[in-house]
Parts: C-alpha cells; structure tokens; sequence
C-alpha cells in the first residue's frame, strides 16, 4: 500500500500547478509519532503548513504510522498514510484525504492525485470530526468523552444522530433528535418542554460541546434546544459522573455545534406541513480573510407552526454566530453565541379517569382558554480555546455562560379527574414567571501515545454553578367540560404564592487513561474526585458532598480488526433533598452500572453496530421513615437491567440505515409497601424497536430518486395506583418518504408519520394532568439547496 501511494504522490507532480507543484514537493520537517490518524493529520498539516481535508468518516478508528525526518508533504503523507486503506490529492493550497476506491476484482484501482479548487471540511480542531457533509449516519467519532474516540473504542453503549439522520428526518429539536434512539423516553410535559430517560432512568443533565447545563424536566422550563446550530447529538448510556459530576444514572447526551468551515458553504431549508407547519433555516460559513485563519459562521431558523391541537401554536427565532481565529498554527479561539425564543400557548396534558381510563375522544381537544401564553428566551455565550501539542497532545479551555427566562399563563392547568358522567374537569388557572443561569469552565489537557500509539490520557478540571427563580400565581378554578371545551373563559387576576429559589455548584478534578495491556486488550479507567453544594429557600439545610470518588474501569478485546468485547463499570451520585427524622438531609443516592457488550465498526467505517447486556442499580433512594411517617430514610433500591443492538450507516453505496432495539426491565427492590417487585418506570416500554432506511439513488450521478421509510414499535406503556392501571397497548407507527434530488444544489421531500393514523399515548400518568396523545398522521414538505 505504502508504494501505491507514493506512486500516487508522484502523479501529483505531473497534473499540479506549478504554485501546487511546488508545495508539493517543498520539504520540511516531520516528527509524527504513531497514534490516531485523525490527530496526526492535524499534526502533519500544522507541520507541512497545509490544510487538510476529509470527506465522510475516513479517519475513523485508523492508526498512522510514525513519520520523522526533511521530507517533501507527499512523502510524509504517503509514509503517515501507509497500511490505512487511505490515499489523497493535493486541493488549491491543501489536501484531501480519500478512501482508496473499491474494484470489483482483487486489484486496488487508485485514481490520479489531483490538484483542484478547495473542497471539503477543514480538519481544524472539531471541524475534522464533524458529522456534517458526511452524507452517513455512522458517526466517524465522538467527543462526549473530551477526545476524538470512535464508536468502537469507547467501552458503553453510545449513540449518534449524525446530521444526515437530522436532515433526512426534519428533525428540529433536541427532543426530536432523541426519539430517534431506541430505548430513550422523550417525556413531554408541555408544547415544547421535555424530559428524557434511558434505560428507565432520568437523564438530567445535557452537555454542549462538553459543557453540563442543567436540563430540568418540568413544564415550567423553556423550550428544547433547537438542532439547527448542532453538527450532531451524541447519547451515552448509563451513569456518566465522570466528567460531568452529580448526574442522575440514566446516561449523559452531548450537543456538539456547528464550527467555521474555512471553505465557503451557503445553506438554505424551507418546509411546510400539515397543521400550519412552516420552518426556514439559512446557515452561510466561510474564511473572513485570504489564509483561511479567521472563519465565521452563522445559522439563523425561524419556526412557526400550528398543532393537531386547536388554538395551540408556537413560533420560535434562533440565531448563531461563531468565530473561530488561528492565533498561532498550533492556537485556534472560537468564540459565539446563541439566541432562541418565542411565544406559544401552553398545555399540560390531558387528564383521565379515577377508574383507570383513558380519554379517547378528539385528539385535537383544548384544554386552555384564548388568553393563554407562554414566552421563553435562551441565550448561550461561549469561548473555546485550542492549543496542540507537537507530540499529537491538546490543552484545551472552554466555558459558557447559558441565561434562560419565561413567562406564561394559562387556563389549561387540568387539575381533577374527569367526571364519568359529565366529562366536566376542574381547571387551576395558574401564571408565572422564572429565569436560570449555567455557568461553566473546563480545562483539560490530553495527551496521545503514551506507551503504545493506542494509548492515550485525560486529565482536567471543571466547575459549574446553577441557580434559578420560579414564581407562581395562582387564578380561581373553574370548569371546563373536556367534550366541549369553552376556550373565551375570560383571564381572571392572579394571587401571587412567591418564590422559590436553588443553586448548585459542582466542582470536580477527572482523569482517564487508556492503555494498550496486550496485542488486543485495552484497559480503560479513571475516575472524578467531586465537590457539590446545592442549596434552596425550600431545603432545611443545604447538600453537600466533598471529595466523592466517582470511579470508572472497563477492559476491551478486539476479536477481529472490526469488532470489538468490552467489560465496563461506571458510576454517579446524586444529592438529596428529603429530611430524616432528625431533620438532616439524607445521604447522597448512587448508582452503578455494569455492563457487557461487543461493538463493531464495518466497511471502513461506513457501517458501525452495538450491543450490550447492562445492569443499573440506585441505592439509597427516599422511602417513608416507617417509624415516623412524615420523615424520610436512605434504604430504597431500584433496578433496570436489559439488552439494546444498533446498527448504524451505509451497508451499500446509496442507502443510509439506523435499526435499534431496546430490551428494559426495572423493579422495585427495596421500597414503601406494597412497591417491592413493581415496575419503577412504567412509563419506559419493555420492549423498543426503530427502523429507519434512505435509498438515494443520487449518489455518484448527482441527481434521482430518494425513497425512505420506517417503523416504530412499541410494547406500551402505563401508569398504576394501587389496583388501578392507566394503559396504552401496544402498537406500531410507520412513516415513509419521497423525493428527488434535482442536482447536487437542491433537493425536495416529503414526508410522511404516523401513515395509519394510529390513536395513541406517549405519556400516561394516570391523574389530572400530563397524559399526551401522539402526532396524528401528517406530512411534511422540506426544500433544500446549497452553494
């Protein structure tokens, strides 16, 4: 392979200009050590003075071989390159790295190396891991861990959406994103407010770009964050504390936004769909100066759409602006910022009966009255700083600052059971208002290649502090009939019930080394020292933890090149709020998980796959003091063990594939009467399965034919109280999509969900409130076109 390549190179010189020629051939000097090859062609290219491309998931789980010595770029590219599978061409004043074309004999057939116009994605800091201009869903890496690992290397179960998977689906929110994923629960409890849990455990925590910001599950928060600003969503399941510190067990989920492209690039999205559903997103990114070293982007979204709800609405603004600056070759700032916000009007769920049943009547029915509002706004500030070591290594500082407010009122707060005999419901009309700030800091530094090329180690530190303000009003209650609903109630004056108020700050020190035992066995380990206060005007004292070890260990064998065994145990803890009978708060909960499971990466990397066996236990939770009724004590215990597979990307040329499938059991082990060997998380269906597949007959013509289509399975969920149970079955959703690309610029599909127009619940809880229908059938119409 290695003479192949050189071969190539010297072709280069015969088909480049002479300004190409002569970088080509210009020599320097390399001191490349082995490691992964994504790192070592940052390297390579701060050392050559080039800029580096790469299309699709091409570097992913490869390793580069050691380069040293004055060699001209082409040399030290053919030797860094050798035994990966990979070739390049010389681009304008860089060059791109390409997989070497398949034949459909047993001879590599290798193209020319050419010298063209500039294309491609700049390997520069995250840029070269992002999913964007892949056209896969296979994610060639991730960064939830705080350096670029593929799938395959990490030791958990970890999930992407890619930004194919967010195009091809019309996926516009985070909370959208997530339904995507086999085995997460996206728990509605208002418009646009929404909870997640995985393996039937709460995830409460959202990270961006590696950042915690607190992600309250409540309706009282602001609206999920919308996808046009992120490059991809990346899931990891299980207790994830090791940088994130306190967290519930349920897993940690990553944004990773979108970076400057140093190449020009104008995106354009327009849709409509059923519902008065209208969206348009604008997305322009490109070098601010000759060399390509100052770059911008900047996303702008506006959203504004009807419901299957009558009178329901919601219209959303979103703007991004990013800089990024290379200081220095080695130094590169991105600094930016994010907008979101928009009014709505509010729901909060449907109610049921006291007799266990569910109301089937009119999906579009509306709780609410005319006056009801709700505005939400967000805005994110961030600075991120790179610096790369000449050995492959990064320091690297990020922080963030996230403001968050709201202000609604609404007539549609459902607050009894339905009458079986007159269907009238009382309503609570209810108004308020809070805000919320995270703030974040992390520096870390990584270092490659410690020992072997596949070893490698993390260490830093981070802080974050959250605080928030809630305020409630409350209005007099009335009655509304759910069968005819009279929304012209007029607004009525509101009794202020005051404040409540909390804080957090976490602090934590992490490390994590990777080291290569054997030929085929890795050991992964690390572990979190934390520090955690928590305080709040309703707490009889505040929450505190000082110095907890959060420890993480995980053995990995690699059966073949492409597949993978690993062996992991991790945890996390979580403070409480509850009080003993001596009125002290009680001792942190904590989980652990272990897990089993095999990863695969296939056909380059085209094609990635898991799966794993797992087991969460959460120790210490509250239960009633069976001696003093009205305290609490840290004895309860839950479980959730089960099974999940994916497969993920391109099994052949034009087709884009995600089948996942989840298997959760969770129980009661140790709890109040009568919950011992209950479900804990009824509302997290026993049995999951996702199907989504894209043909693109496009692909290598530029123009044709996409059809897609998918199902969505479900073993039901449900709500209980004593004997009493609140139950959706069992069903299946199936969605399907046409369209036509028209030429590499522009493309148009439609959509359809839910195409029997199956009746049913995502969420129950079997009360007054927050029981929510799923989307009727509907389509969607999504034009775009690019330059």
């Amino acid at each position: 392979m290695g003479a192949v390549l050189m071969a190539t190179s010297a072709m280069a010189g015969l088909v480049a200009t002479p300004a190409a020629a002569q970088t080509a051939s210009a020599r320097h000097g390399f001191d490349i050590p082995s490691q992964p090859l994504a790192q070592a062609l940052m390297i390579f290219g701060r050392q050559a003075g080039l800029q580096v491309t790469a299309e699709g998931a091409v570097t992913a789980d490869k390793t580069s071989t050691a380069v040293k010595g004055e060699l001209a770029p082409a040399e030290a590219l053919s030797q860094l390159l050798t035994g990966t599978g990979l070739t390049f061409r010389f681009v304008g004043n860089g060059v791109q790295i390409e997989a070497v074309p398949r034949s459909s004999g047993n001879a590599i057939q290798l193209g020319p190396v050419q010298v063209e116009g500039a294309a491609g994605t700049s390997l520069s800091g995250d840029a070269l891991l992002a999913s964007e201009g892949t056209g896969s869903y296979a994610a060639q890496a991730v960064t939830i861990g705080r350096q670029a690992q593929s799938l395959k290397e990490i030791p958990n179960s970890v999930s992407v959406v890619t930004r194919q998977q967010i195009e091809d689906r019309n996926i516009n929110s985070v909370a959208d994103g997530l339904k995507q994923v086999a085995g997460v629960q996206v728990v509605q409890y208002s418009l646009g407010n929404f909870g997640f849990t995985s393996r039937g455990m709460n995830i409460t925590t959202l990270q961006v770009d590696g950042l915690q910001t607190a992600d309250t599950q409540g309706a009282w928060t602001t609206d999920s964050f919308d996808i046009s600003v992120y490059d991809r969503i990346e899931l990891v399941r299980g207790p994830a504390a090791l940088f994130q510190g306190s967290s519930e067990p349920g897993g940690a989920v990553n944004l990773v936004r979108k970076r400057a492209l140093a190449d020009t690039h104008v995106n354009i999205m327009a849709q409509a769909g059923s519902w008065d559903r209208y969206r348009g997103e604008l997305d322009v990114t490109g070098r601010l100066d000759a060399s390509g070293s100052l770059r911008g982007r900047l996303v702008a979204a506006y959203d504004d759409r009807g419901s299957y709800m009558d009178h329901v609405f919601a219209r959303k603004l979103v703007l991004y602006g990013t800089l990024e600056y290379d200081l220095t070759p080695d130094t590169t700032v991105s600094v930016g910022a994010i907008h979101q916000g928009g009014p709505s009007r509010p729901i909060f769920g449907l109610p049921s009966y006291d007799d266990g049943g569910l109301y089937m009547g009119r999906r579009s029915v509306y709780m609410g009255s005319l006056w009801d509002r709700k505005r939400d706004d967000a805005e994110r500030y961030f600075v991120d700083v790179e610096h790369h070591l000449d050995n492959g290594g990064m320091i690297r500082l990020r922080g963030d600052r996230t403001d968050r407010a709201y202000n609604f009122k609404s007539g549609a707060f459902t607050d009894s059971y339905i009458d079986r005999a007159t269907g009238d419901v009382d309503i609570q009309q209810i108004a308020g208002n809070g805000h919320s700030r995270d703030e974040a800091v992390d520096l870390s530094l990584t270092l490659p290649a410690l020992f072997t090329s596949a070893d490698s180690l993390v260490v830093g530190v981070n802080h974050s502090r959250n605080s928030s303000y809630t305020r409630w009003i409350y209005g007099p209650v009335i009655t509304r009939n759910i069968f005819d609903p009279d929304p012209t109630t007029p607004e009525p004056a509101f009794e202020d019930d005051g404040p409540t108020t909390s804080r957090t700050i976490q602090t934590g020190l992490y490390a994590n080394a990777r080291f290569k035992l054997l030929d085929r066995l890795t050991l992964t380990a690390g572990g979190r020292l934390s520090w955690y206060k928590g305080s709040a005007n309703w707490q009889s004292a505040d929450s505190k933890a000082s110095a907890r070890l959060v420890p993480y260990a995980a053995l990995s064998y690699d059966i073949t090149p492409e597949l993978s065994a690993y062996a992991s145990y991790s945890a996390t803890f979580v403070p409480q709020t509850s009080v003993d009978r001596d009125g002290n708060l009680l001792k942190p909960r904590t989980g652990t998980l272990y897990e089993l499971g095999l990863k695969g990466q296939f056909l380059d990397g085209a094609l990635t796959g898991h799966a794993a066996l797992y087991q969460i236990i959460d120790r210490n939770r509250a239960m009633t003091d069976p001696d003093y009724p009205d305290a609490s004590v840290a004895l309860g215990k839950v479980r959730s063990r089960g099974f999940e597979a994916e497969v993920v990307g391109e099994p052949a040329t034009g087709w884009n594939v995600t089948l996942g499938y989840a298997y959760t059991r969770t129980r009661y082990l140790t709890a109040d009467e009568g919950l011992p060997g209950l479900v804990f998380a009824p509302g997290t269906p026993e049995h999951d399965l996702k199907l989504w597949a894209v043909r693109d007959f496009s692909k290598g013509t530029g123009r044709g034919l996409i059809l897609g289509g998918g199902v969505n399975v479900s073993s039901g969920i449900y709500a209980g109280s004593g004997d009493l149970e609140w139950k959706q079955k069992a069903y299946a959703l199936l969605s399907g999509q046409i369209g036509y690309q028209f030429s590499e610029r522009f493309s148009l599909r439609l959509t359809g969900e839910n195409l029997t127009d199956k009746k049913y619940y995502t969420r129950i809880e079997g009360w007054s409130r927050q029981s929510y229908f799923g989307d009727p059938r509907n389509v969607m119409l999504t034009a775009r076109m690019g330059f």
